[in-house]
């Protein structure tokens, strides 16, 4: 017979930006009362590569510095033990998922397919900022285009 344990633990949900990071440098100063800081990681290949830099040169040090946890949590599927991305999910053969929830224009949930055969084919100029696309995923229309 199995016991069920009623541990918790108080976790701080951490996203890699400047949010996250105060965050954690108030909990290293001991104003904020978190220890344990998780962040769900979508893939090398799917998360913004400075979002990672950031990630292993500064943030993971500060935290280990300052006696912190900072767990960096992995997609593990339960079947085979693979580790899987958002990207590799999207696109995987066969896949007919709609998993990216966004915003639509009138302010209603949707969700979108990833677009990557799109952007391949050159057919809509996107915008570049130094945080990636901004388009139809952060604002429901492409920037350039008057609204």
């Amino acid at each position: 017979m199995s016991s069920v344990s009623n541990m918790s633990v108080k976790s701080f949900s951490f996203g890699g930006g400047v949010q996250s990071m105060a965050a954690l440098v108030l909990a290293a100063r001991g104003e904020l009362d978190f220890h344990t800081f998780l962040m769900a990681n979508v893939g090398d290949d799917s998360e913004h590569p400075g979002t990672l830099a950031y990630l292993r040169q500064f943030a993971i040090p500060y935290a280990e510095a300052h006696g912190l946890e900072l767990v960096v949590l992995d997609r593990v599927m339960k079947r085979s033990g693979e580790v899987r991305t958002l990207y590799q999910d999207l696109t995987r053969e066969g896949s007919r998922s709609l998993k990216i929830p966004v915003r639509m224009s009138n302010g209603a949930p949707g969700t979108r397919s990833c677009t990557a055969p799109v952007q391949n084919q050159g057919r809509r100029r996107r915008t570049q900022t130094p945080w990636g696309d901004e388009g139809r995923a952060r604002h429901g229309r492409d920037r350039h285009q008057p609204g």
